[in-house]
């Protein structure tokens, strides 16, 4: 899914084992919201905000994930930024970058190996991530 300036808003509710989602918001609104169900899903979120800040909100995401094996990847850059990542049982991992203004993050993995990367490079910061098991 590509979305390029003003409003953006995505939702993507997937069930099922080896589906993928791609959603790439540039510019503008942001906010994204991933659900998968199953084992060995992906999801990639790319949003570029840049509001600064009138606040038509830019950035914020959430990838949800359920099952084994599954991979979050979120890249933000610009404005208020926020991210969340949850995902259950093993073997999953979580890459996070946010690279300016608000930033915030929070992965929580419940179970066994799982991976998880933030990387945070400016202003407000915050990052608990929780591993469960």
């Amino acid at each position: 899914m590509f979305q390029s300036a003003d409003g953006n808003t995505s939702f993507v509710t997937q069930t099922g084992t080896d589906v993928s989602a791609d959603v790439d918001q540039i510019g503008d609104g942001g906010s994204s919201t991933i659900n998968q169900g199953g084992s060995n899903n992906f999801a990639l979120v790319n949003q570029e905000g840049f509001d600064s800040d009138t606040s038509g909100t830019t950035d914020t995401s959430l990838v949800g994930q359920t099952g084994t094996g599954q991979d979050a990847n979120v890249t933000q850059v610009g404005d208020d930024n926020s991210s969340t990542v949850i995902q259950n049982n093993a073997d999953n991992e979580a890459i996070v970058l946010t690279a300016g203004i608000g930033n915030a993050s929070t992965i929580t993995q419940t179970s066994t190996d799982g991976f998880a990367d933030v990387d945070q490079q400016g202003d407000g910061n915050t990052s608990p991530s929780t591993a469960s098991r």
